[in-house]
């Protein structure tokens, strides 16, 4: 079986790995190409546009030509067009796509827009989800709320995102490796937070907490990696507060399942997820992972995971950190690569198995 995968902007984020880890593992019966419209990763994918235009209008205006010309000049190449979304303007992908192949995944990864002009932005995806919504495509989210931002439909599949878990494992070499590269001794204790620089990730609050942890405690040290177009604001702050000796910032990596073996507790009290899948990673890894109450529920995979709301201050937040009791780790294996792969072959074959 032939299959299309398409993300129209493809970086090292959430999304792109879920799409990597399916490509990477899945049955050889399977033999998967992956689209997007700007490639900014080190993978072999096919761009259609050889510029970064990071806006999604841009993306767009440039781009939609080109992605009904590519999927004209493939339109029997493809057994199956699986398109991967962070709002509704993935039904649109869709609506263009099923001139080409009868068979079309939408798969919704996010449940919310980041920015300004919010009123408009979500008057728009109501809009394009009213215009473009069609019952013969095929429905996935990674829950239940991205189902509603992004399609609202009642025959959603609902498959929250997997990953491999031996990938994750703690391992003690890498974990003395990795501390001894940072010059981190065995006294001290590590905060970890992955994901980009903006809005949100809510970086400004992990600083105030972080802050309120190191007015009662010195032994502690945040790690926050990661790009985006708030880090020198945060940079900023970090320095405002005098906190430059205690907090680490690092780009984007590539070795992120070695790395996080170096945590002691990781911090993502992100203002909204359509997922976490690094909540996933840092729960296999077996950190004790503190999150905020936006994230969905399906990210509990283990007994070290707490959720706070955002209504909480700080100091709050700071509080349940240092008095955590560590536990004997208990691990949910429900998204370990091999059941989440089950869960898309079985889409892929029973859509395959349809006139």
């Amino acid at each position: 079986m032939k299959i299309l995968m398409f993300q129209d902007y493809f970086n090292k984020g959430g999304i792109e790995k879920v799409i990597l880890d399916i490509k990477e593992f899945i049955n050889n019966n399977y033999n998967i190409d992956i689209l997007s419209m700007v490639n900014i990763s080190n993978e072999k994918i096919i761009s259609l546009l050889d510029k970064d235009y990071q806006k999604p209008f841009m993306r767009n205006l440039k781009g939609l030509k080109k992605y009904k010309k590519f999927l004209k000049n493939n339109r029997d190449n493809y057994d199956i067009i699986h398109i991967h979304c962070y709002n509704a303007f993935g039904l649109i992908y869709a609506f263009i796509a099923k001139k080409y192949c009868k068979k079309i995944i939408v798969h919704a990864h996010s449940n919310n827009i980041n920015e300004d002009f919010l009123f408009i932005k979500h008057l728009i995806n109501n809009i394009i989800k009213f215009l473009f919504r069609d019952k013969k495509n095929l429905y996935i989210a990674v829950s239940e709320e991205c189902n509603k931002f992004c399609f609202n439909v009642d025959n959603c599949i609902i498959i929250p995102n997997g990953i491999d878990y031996n990938k994750y494992y703690f391992n003690f070499n890498e974990r003395s490796k990795y501390r001894r590269k940072f010059s981190i001794n065995d006294k001290e204790i590590v905060i970890g937070h992955i994901g980009r620089f903006d809005k949100q990730k809510n970086h400004g609050f992990i600083i105030e907490i972080f802050y309120e942890i190191s007015r009662i405690k010195d032994n502690y040290k945040l790690i926050l990696i990661g790009e985006g177009k708030l880090r020198k604001i945060i940079e900023n702050k970090i320095k405002e507060l005098k906190l430059e000796s205690k907090v680490i910032v690092l780009n984007n990596r590539n070795d992120i399942s070695k790395l996080i073996n170096m945590f002691d507790i990781f911090l993502f009290p992100s203002i909204y997820e359509g997922f976490g899948l690094t909540v996933v990673e840092n729960e296999v890894n077996g950190r004790d992972v503190f999150v905020s109450d936006k994230i969905p529920k399906s990210v509990n995979i283990s007994n070290r995971i707490k959720f706070l709301s955002l209504s909480k201050s700080a100091r709050e937040w700071a509080n349940e950190i240092i008095n955590l009791h560590n536990k004997e780790l208990l691990l949910d294996n429900r998204l370990d690569m091999p059941n989440y792969l089950e869960d898309i072959e079985n889409i892929y074959r029973g859509l395959n198995e349809k006139n």
